[in-house]
């Protein structure tokens, strides 16, 4: 689990940060060369793969190069701690998180937003980091909080730029596209306030809620029309109008009394933590230490363990339970002597 940092460290880090002027400096900042810095914003190096989506489709991963990414990485540490400090009232994720912060942003709290509403809207933006262009990143670097000059500016938009767009796979990605949504944001609050809405934005997800009535046609469209005008679209098959009568979701999470997790998310959960016991039982019979893709099934599961916790909270006894078995899954009791695959006869 990474270290929260306290809200002094952060505002330390956005204050250095927002004071470079120079590439010299930010080389100095980050303990690498200038020229290494030139060199991978003129060069930069991606390996491009795709991924199966749940509706069957791909997504095409662009990871940059180890030296890369490094940088992006230290980059990310500065840039998440100077969003922390302007962030909207409506983001809600690909944020960092601070002891004692009073105000947590995250998954779950972002579906709490929402928890009592009769209507619920859920939108999804297409292709999120591809519709932020490199000018709009130039915009983000040279404006406030950061106003760099335009050497400094272009640099750092080539280090966390891919083909005139956000990478999809960079780590400075999620907190850019986060500064790039900031009218959007502030404009998509003022509509929600004007017309009695609650209203979050978690990465590409935007929800709007209302308590009282259902958002009319004329309302969407002026949704539909802030968010064009910010550069971004639609995806037409993940709009979602709930009713009052109706189970309510916001990012995958049911709205009831509290927010649940849906009843799809235990039932793959548990083929999950058999599958994981019966490798783990085969393994042992064979005499066999575990094996990297079995290794990486169980990190998978671990994560959406983790996930349950997190939502529950560490001490709810669906929690213990789930930790439980995740644990004898893991380590299964040896009941059995270790056997060789030799051993078993072939008629």
């Amino acid at each position: 689990m990474k270290k929260k940092q306290s809200l002094r460290k952060v505002r330390k880090m956005k204050n250095t940060f927002c004071k470079l002027r120079t590439v010299r400096e930010l080389a100095q900042l980050l303990k690498i060369e200038s020229f290494k810095l030139h060199l991978y914003a003129h060069q930069p190096a991606y390996r491009i793969f795709s991924i199966p989506k749940k509706d069957g489709s791909k997504r095409w991963i662009e990871d940059p190069a180890p030296k890369l990414k490094k940088v992006q990485r230290l980059l990310n540490h500065y840039l998440q701690a100077t969003y922390f400090l302007c962030r909207s009232d409506a983001t809600y994720g690909f944020m960092m998180s601070i002891k004692s912060d009073p105000e947590p942003r995250n998954i779950v709290t972002n579906a709490q937003k929402h928890l009592g509403a009769n209507y619920l809207l859920n939108v999804d933006l297409e292709d999120f980091f591809h519709h932020i262009k490199a000018p709009r990143v130039l915009e983000v670097f040279q404006n406030k909080p950061f106003e760099f000059e335009f050497d400094l500016a272009s640099l750092l938009t080539r280090l966390t730029c891919h083909q005139g767009r956000l990478p999809m796979g960079a780590p400075t990605s999620p907190v850019l596209s986060n500064f790039a949504c900031r009218d959007m944001d502030v404009a998509l609050l003022e509509l929600s306030n004007w017309a009695d809405w609650q209203f979050s934005r978690y990465a590409d997800d935007l929800s709007f809620s209302s308590l009282d009535r259902a958002i009319t046609e004329m309302e969407f469209k002026k949704i539909e029309t802030i968010v064009q005008s910010a550069g971004f679209r639609f995806n037409p098959e993940k709009i979602k109008f709930y009713g009052i009568e109706e189970d309510k979701k916001v990012t995958g999470l049911l709205l009831r009394e509290k927010v649940e997790i849906p009843i799809a998310f235990w039932m793959e959960l548990d083929k999950d933590l058999l599958r994981l016991r019966h490798l783990r039982e085969v393994q042992q019979m064979a005499g066999r230490s575990t094996t990297k893709w079995v290794d990486r099934f169980a990190e998978k599961v671990q994560g959406k363990v983790t996930f349950a916790g997190f939502v529950y909270g560490e001490e709810d006894s669906r929690s213990l339970t789930l930790y439980d078995q995740f644990e004898n899954a893991l380590h299964p009791p040896q009941t059995f002597e270790t056997l060789s695959w030799l051993d078993f006869p072939y008629l």
